[in-house]
């Protein structure tokens, strides 16, 4: 059976979660527990940059020069500004409150 890098990539992300998801449940120093939600942030900006390449059908070029412009623009920090924004809105609707936590 052949495995895409799609499906090899959703695997991973899976294990990852439920390998998370089975460590035990004790307080983490603050910093600590910041790290591990910004690596966990990360890791789903990563997915998301991905996925965006592989619609946009880009080739390995394209992909370089794509990557050469965000990181040489504010472009990133402008996106990262605005989700924040935009999320800090969301809880702002929603009384405070987040969604439940779910990895």
């Amino acid at each position: 059976m052949k495995v895409t890098k799609r499906q090899l990539r959703r695997i991973i992300k899976e294990e990852k979660a439920r390998l998370l998801n089975e460590q035990p449940r004790r307080p983490m120093p603050k910093g600590v527990a910041i790290e591990r939600d910004a690596l966990i942030v990360a890791d789903k900006l990563e997915g998301a940059f991905f996925d965006a390449l592989e619609e946009l059908g880009a080739d390995a070029q394209t992909a370089a020069d794509i990557e050469y412009f965000l990181k040489s623009t504010a472009i990133l920090d402008t996106s990262f500004a605005n989700a924040l924004e935009d999320y800090k809105k969301k809880l702002d609707m929603m009384g405070g409150m987040p969604k439940p936590r779910n990895v």
